[in-house]
């Protein structure tokens, strides 16, 4: 009777540790996917405010982090602002150029408007 009683209990407390572990990885997890979703809204926030470089750094911090959360609509949002901020930053670097008309800011237009074509077809956005 006494091993009955020491098997269950143990039984219980195993039982209590399994439940306790499990709602500590689906606590990770919400927490894993309000950092992503917070990430992300700052970068439309920073693409809003104009600072184009950090919102591209958001976006692919978002990005990251979304995938270890499981949320694919975060990439996918991600991936359709990457070629568009890239646009904007190129379009910036471009006014840029028309305003003072000098060789570092013309190669610095061409290369931003290289790299929208890459990072478009890196996201298959046309």
């Amino acid at each position: 009777m006494k091993l009955l009683k020491t098997s269950l209990s143990a039984l219980l407390l195993g039982l209590l540790a399994i439940g306790i572990s499990s709602n500590a990885v689906a606590q990770d997890a919400a927490a894993e996917e309000r950092k992503a979703i917070q990430t992300y809204n700052n970068a439309l926030s920073s693409m809003d405010g104009g600072d184009y470089q950090e919102a591209i750094k958001l976006y692919k911090q978002a990005m990251k982090q979304a995938e270890s959360a499981g949320r694919t609509d975060i990439i996918d949002m991600s991936k359709k602002k990457l070629p568009q901020v890239h646009l904007q930053l190129a379009l910036n670097n471009y006014k840029q150029f028309q305003s003072d008309r000098s060789l570092a800011t013309l190669d610095k237009t061409i290369e931003s408007f290289q790299t929208t074509k890459d990072v478009a077809s890196e996201y298959s956005d046309s």
